[in-house]
């Protein structure tokens, strides 16, 4: 992963609302979207990016083996803050 979308990706998961990357304006000009041309994007003049068709031969048939029940998601997300506390 580059080095802009681990800054991105940090800058929107900061828990720190004030510090938090979250108006369109920041988005946009934050470098991991430097090659974007906001003004085609906002016309519709871009194409989509390409993706590759995968064929029923390359992916698995067998089917996913029972695994059972995830472990809770309480314990997955204990130490985490989903609303920063302005007291």
């Amino acid at each position: 992963m580059s080095g802009d979308a681990i800054d991105l990706i940090s800058a929107l998961l900061e828990p720190n609302l004030e510090e938090r990357l979250c108006d369109p304006q920041g988005l946009k000009e934050h470098p991991f979207f430097a090659s974007i041309d906001w003004t085609k994007m906002m016309n519709k003049e871009l194409s989509a990016p390409a993706f590759s068709q995968l064929s029923s031969s390359e992916v698995d048939q067998e089917p996913l083996e029972d695994i059972g029940p995830a472990s809770s998601s309480d314990d997955i997300f204990k130490s985490f803050d989903w609303a920063y506390d302005t007291k």
